[in-house]
């Protein structure tokens, strides 16, 4: 992400950037996500089937209140600060599935 915002430090430049970020980490949260579910026993693939989609609610609550708070401020800035929260969630949730892998990989 460095890198890219470097390039192009102009506000689209960055919106653009943030937005391969969150593709990327959406793309490896759902690369762990399929991972785990495919390791996991049936019980315990359902229990994360179930945590998914609870955290697929709270984080489509968590984009709503981010949009209501943006929208209240004026400039630019804003944009690529909620832009850049909005990659953080999905971050988030990716190195949180990743950790879970690792307690799998413990011999």
């Amino acid at each position: 992400l460095a890198g890219c915002l470097e390039k192009d430090p102009s506000t689209q430049g960055m919106l653009a950037c943030f937005d391969e970020a969150y593709r990327t980490w959406d793309a490896e949260l759902n690369r762990v996500y399929g991972e785990l579910l495919s390791r996991l026993s049936p019980e315990g693939a359902g229990s994360l089937r179930e945590a998914q989609r609870a955290w697929l609610k709270q984080r489509e609550a968590t984009f709503k209140l981010m949009d209501g708070v943006y929208a209240r401020k004026e400039g630019t800035m804003f944009l690529t600060m909620r832009a850049a929260d909005r990659v953080d969630v999905v971050r988030k949730r990716a190195l949180e599935l990743m950790a879970v892998v690792d307690v799998l990989d413990i011999e």
